[in-house]
């Protein structure tokens, strides 16, 4: 974030500093609790629901919510959070080629959240990568999303690293 010269360089040539993101790791599957959520893996009736909580919260994303339940987008980890018979949430994740465990979306609706569901759908899905041989679980999140920062701080995950985007011509802020 601090390197000046390539800042220097991004607006000569026309590219907005956006907002960073951080990537976070963990390499342990952070203890359950008992918070009253039923998480489960994805089923055949969830894919409805799990598209639509997807497009209303991650609109414009590089996966669909129909890419997501289709196995389009890679995810082999996908979990669905359920209250009162209905799902609430879930979480997208994968095991990737080199061994690490990558959580790519983790989303509840907003009229369930403070519930605890985003802290149970984290740890089931970080238990579910490790499970499957995952050495280490990591994820990105934007530094300004301080509700799912406290989530992950809470959980133990670790700061790697910093990413610093400059985008030209769009803007995902």
């Amino acid at each position: 974030p601090d390197h000046v010269e390539l800042a220097d360089w991004c607006g000569r040539h026309g590219l907005v500093r956006q907002t960073a993101s951080t990537i976070l790791s963990i390499d342990r599957a952070p203890e359950q609790l008992g918070d009253g959520a039923n998480v489960r893996p994805m089923s055949d009736r969830d894919h409805d629901d799990v598209i639509h909580l997807h497009d209303g919260l991650f609109p414009g994303t590089h996966w669909t919510g129909r890419q997501i339940v289709d196995g389009a987008s890679g995810h082999d980890v996908v979990l669905v959070a359920v209250l009162e018979g209905m799902v609430v949430g879930y979480a997208a994740a994968e095991l990737q080629s080199d061994g690490s465990g990558y959580l790519d979306f983790v989303g509840v609706d907003p009229d369930q959240r403070g519930a605890h569901l985003g802290d149970a759908l984290v740890r089931s899905a970080c238990r579910a990568l490790l499970e499957r041989g995952a050495s280490h679980v990591h994820l990105t999140v934007r530094e300004d999303n301080d509700a799912a920062r406290r989530l992950y701080d809470n959980l133990g995950f670790q700061v790697d690293e910093t990413l610093l985007p400059y985008r030209r011509g769009f803007s995902l802020d």
